[in-house]
């Protein structure tokens, strides 16, 4: 008598993997978005995660992530709420930009000085609740002109945490510092 097949839960992804994985499908999810003009205004318009919840867009994003194995149980425990705030600032950048990531976007220099305040950018790392952390993101890629890497802020705003501030703060400081001549 054979046993009956019994489902594998699938092996734990790495961060780094996950975060790859999160960057191409918010990748892809983002340049659709660009096209969308009634998509991306919806979710602009949106001024709390609640809101961002009864947006088509959103749900086409949770059909992406799902696809690629990301909402399946066993899996990674991600966040609705975070996959909100993520989807809502995603829909504030005009255009990507080539920093590798959000925090050394937000330490770009404009002369001698980050375009983001040090004062700005400490209150944003402190934001913990999904209103307060879409808030303070959209305030943030508006004053880096809509223009930030989409991929990495997303799939930061997904994995937001302890380990996203310190990795902001580390690449913020670094590209704030202005080199000595």
């Amino acid at each position: 008598m054979t046993e009956p097949a019994t489902r594998q839960a699938p092996a734990t992804v790495p961060h780094e993997s996950l975060r790859a994985t999160l960057m191409s499908v918010l990748r892809s999810w983002w340049e659709r978005l660009r096209n969308d003009p009634g998509g991306r205004a919806g979710l602009r318009r949106c001024q709390s995660v609640t809101q961002v919840y009864f947006e088509p867009a959103f749900h086409r994003l949770l059909h992406d992530l799902r696809e690629v194995g990301l909402l399946e149980d066993p899996g990674p425990r991600l966040s609705h709420d975070k996959i909100a705030v993520a989807a809502a600032a995603l829909s504030h950048v005009k255009e990507t930009s080539e920093e590798r990531g959000f925090g050394q976007a937000l330490g770009r220099l404009s002369g001698d000085k980050a375009k983001v305040s040090d004062l700005r950018f400490r209150a944003l790392l402190r934001e913990d609740a999904p209103d307060d952390v879409l808030r303070a993101v959209i305030r943030t890629v508006r004053l880096l002109d809509e223009s930030v890497p989409a991929a990495a802020l997303g799939a930061d705003l997904i994995l937001w945490g302890d380990a996203v501030r310190k990795q902001w703060a580390f690449a913020y400081y670094f590209a704030a510092v202005p080199s000595k001549p």
